[in-house]
């Protein structure tokens, strides 16, 4: 099994880097990437990283914001988790606001699923 620090397929995740380490999965799970790996037997792409336990709208006005994928995230998980590669959704950055923490998606990252 290999693993890498950087993947560049549809999605640029970079391990370690603020910018480009976060994802929001097919499920909505904002995710943590903390290591990527190819599975040697099956040539799967594994990401294995934290997920966001606390994820709420960060405003509702005009529209709820979890509508354009924008939250307000808290309390990274303590566990590992595990996910394929082809369950990214899209690419997120993480801001700090007012000692909040906010995950916007990155929008020419988004994926048509």
């Amino acid at each position: 099994m290999d693993h890498f620090k950087k993947i560049l397929l549809e999605h640029n995740i970079k391990i370690g880097s603020k910018a480009d380490s976060y994802i929001l999965n097919k499920s909505n799970e904002i995710i943590k990437v903390e290591n990527i790996v190819n599975q040697h037997e099956t040539n799967n792409i594994i990401i294995i990283g934290k997920h966001f336990e606390i994820k709420k709208a960060f405003y509702d006005n005009p529209i709820d914001s979890t509508f354009l994928n924008v939250y307000e995230v808290n309390n990274l998980s303590e566990n590992y988790k595990y996910w394929s590669y082809d369950c990214i959704k899209t690419k997120m950055i993480l801001f700090e606001l007012d000692e909040k923490k906010i995950a916007y998606p990155i929008i020419h990252a988004l994926t048509d699923n």
